[in-house]
């Protein structure tokens, strides 16, 4: 491997040390062979693997400390079966991290720990509430504080308040962080998190009320929704950080309203460090199985029969676009990873509208719901491609856009992330301005130039809708009557902020020393990124002056050159992104696809039925 595919491969998999990739791919394929779609049991058997992968990977503890661990246990297990992505991450990521993060004491939550650790329970987050929209901002649970056995007594006090979640695995004991509104002598002192036994080998706990399955077919595992009726929760297994409630039943915080919700529901942050990574993983690897299943798959069109599919101009340019689509995630990965390996924190909004998501880590919340819009794209046009193929969970694509549509409301609404990021930026809170920066006319070909476009079209968003923000203001209008009418440039502002987000990242890629072999690759792809953008959003563009007629009628065909270019790269580019795990490999990835796919198959003939 040369030292341009060392850097491809570098940059694909966030420079994670060979060291974590190899215990954690080793682990996934010594238990592949217990992955079964549809048998009876399989939900079991799927924590059982967990459970086995886990026993081989450093403690829970370990791996949120060393946060490279949960960034590379992240992409693999999503590549390998989103499903037990969904067992795995959340119960590391939400659940034990909700604990070490938010725990009064460790020490007297250490069985708990031990607990998750050794996963004798699984661990899942429960907030998001049945009746109402909005949930995570104003919880309908309470936990009503009792003085004389210092306990408290959790409820939910009606149907719209029963909480929904994964809620473990079938015959699986359950540690839920169950997130509430504490009531201490019959007044709101905010939403905490309490450390919560709602099952064990039998079943649900006294007081816990727990629906049948719930399915979703987009990434199957057990979910249902759970009520709670007078569970009573010692005082210390309340997720106080830093509040406290005195001997004579006073409750102290040093934080209060909005500040206490966000500070409780930090949690997800971990989760969006990761999922960016992981979802430019499933792009890039669906791109790849779209290619190699495009040069090997014969047309049969009187045009030319007996060419490979991508030997067609239309099919080559969208799955060509597809992988610089997928580079332009792989970027943006990098750069969630990179503040979340690095505890980097953005700074908080001092409040929040439409959702807490913004006020936890704008940063990482708006490229979390970036990043998840791109690969539902991306996974949306190699599955169509693939034709049928594209369609058999055998070859992931569907169990990939699965999990990506999933993470459009898990982890926190996109569309509320991206409007309360919009609000932020209009009221300059945490938010500087950039200097204006228009693009030179010349330069759509140059692999910076979408970068300095995207910067130039979100400075002229804010300034326009601050302008609009202060009229209205002056007419004493506030809440709904102030931001209704401007919901729209809310809207806008917040999706053109996360797409310069991902264009920096680009940017930076390009500028990073680490990634400098593999320039010559990376900068076609860079410019591919910019001009699909463009040709994407060129009416707008055009309207803010950013992007001439003429270079607006030039961008199909500079498409069509840079995919002719990147073509030639596609050998290097398969060698550094294919995922090495044989856990992760799918029939699309052979050259003889329909030979490996029924080779995987088991088979019947009507001898046997005699």
């Amino acid at each position: 491997m040369d030292d341009r595919t060392k850097a491809l491969e570098a940059l694909a998999h966030g420079w994670c040390p060979l060291d974590i990739r190899e215990q954690i791919t080793t682990a996934l394929e010594a238990t592949t062979h217990w992955q079964k779609r549809g048998a009876e049991g399989f939900h079991l058997d799927l924590h059982d693997r967990f459970t086995t992968i886990a026993e081989s990977l450093p403690s829970g503890r370990e791996i949120m400390s060393d946060r490279r661990w949960l960034a590379a246990l992240s992409e693999w297990t999503a590549l390998d079966d989103p499903s037990l992505y969904m067992a795995s991450i959340p119960h590391y990521a939400i659940a034990l991290g909700s604990i070490l993060t938010l725990a009064g004491d460790l020490d007297e939550l250490l069985p708990q720990i031990q607990a998750l650790e050794c996963l004798s329970v699984t661990g899942a987050l429960v907030v998001t509430e049945t009746g109402d929209a909005s949930s995570h901002v104003a919880p309908r649970a309470t936990a009503t504080f009792d003085v004389a056995s210092r306990e408290f007594v959790l409820v939910t006090p009606d149907v719209g308040a029963a909480k929904f979640s994964n809620r473990g695995l079938i015959g699986v004991p359950v540690l839920a962080v169950w997130v509430a509104r504490v009531i201490v002598d019959g007044k709101d002192c905010g939403v905490f998190s309490f450390v919560l036994d709602i099952a064990d080998h039998h079943g649900p706990r006294p007081g816990v009320s727990v629906s049948e399955v719930v399915e979703l077919g987009n990434v199957p595992l057990d979910y249902s929704f759970i009520r709670l009726n007078e569970v009573r929760v010692p005082y210390e297994r309340w997720l106080r950080d830093g509040a406290s409630i005195d001997a004579d039943g006073v409750f102290h915080d040093p934080l209060n309203g909005d500040a206490r919700l966000a500070r409780t529901l930090n949690a997800p942050q971990m989760l969006w460090g990761t999922l960016p990574g992981t979802m430019a993983a499933m792009a890039r690897a669906a791109s790849l199985m779209a290619l190699k299943q495009a040069a090997n798959r014969p047309s049969h069109g009187r045009m030319a029969p007996g060419i490979p599919v991508l030997s067609y101009h239309t099919h080559r340019n969208a799955l060509i676009s597809a992988l610089a689509e997928s580079f332009g995630l792989t970027c943006a990965g990098n750069t969630a990873r990179r503040q979340f390996i690095d505890h980097g924190k953005a700074p908080a909004a001092a409040r929040m509208e439409f959702s807490p998501w913004a006020a936890v880590n704008r940063n990482l919340a708006v490229l979390k719901a970036t990043t998840v819009w791109g690969a539902e794209e991306v996974l949306t046009e190699c599955r169509r491609r693939c034709g049928f193929a594209g369609m058999l969970n055998v070859n992931r694509m569907m169990l990939y856009y699965g999990l990506a549509q999933n993470f459009n409301n898990a982890g926190g609404d996109n569309a509320l992330i991206i409007m309360d990021a919009g609000r932020a930026l209009i009221e300059g809170i945490a938010y500087r301005v950039p200097d204006q920066q228009i693009a030179e006319p010349a330069d759509p070909g140059s692999p910076q130039w979408w970068s300095r476009v995207a910067r130039a079209w979100e400075t002229q968003l804010v300034h326009h809708a601050r302008r609009l923000h202060a009229e209205r203001a002056a007419g004493t209008r506030d809440g709904l009557d102030l931001w209704n009418p401007m919901l729209p440039q809310v809207k806008e502002l917040g999706e053109v902020h996360g797409i310069r987000l991902l264009a920096d990242s680009v940017r930076d890629t390009l500028e990073d020393k680490e990634t400098e072999a593999a320039r010559e690759v990376m900068e076609p792809l860079a410019a591919l990124h910019g001009a699909l953008q463009a040709y994407k959003h060129a009416g707008r563009l055009m309207c803010a002056g950013l992007l001439s007629s003429d270079d607006a009628r030039g961008l199909p065909q500079m498409i069509d050159n840079l995919c002719a270019e990147i073509t030639t790269y596609l050998p290097t580019l398969h060698e550094a992104w294919t995922p090495p795990s044989s856990a992760c490999s799918t029939p699309l990835g052979a050259i003889d696809y329909a030979a490996e796919l029924t080779a995987r198959l088991s088979w019947r003939t009507g001898d046997e039925d005699q």
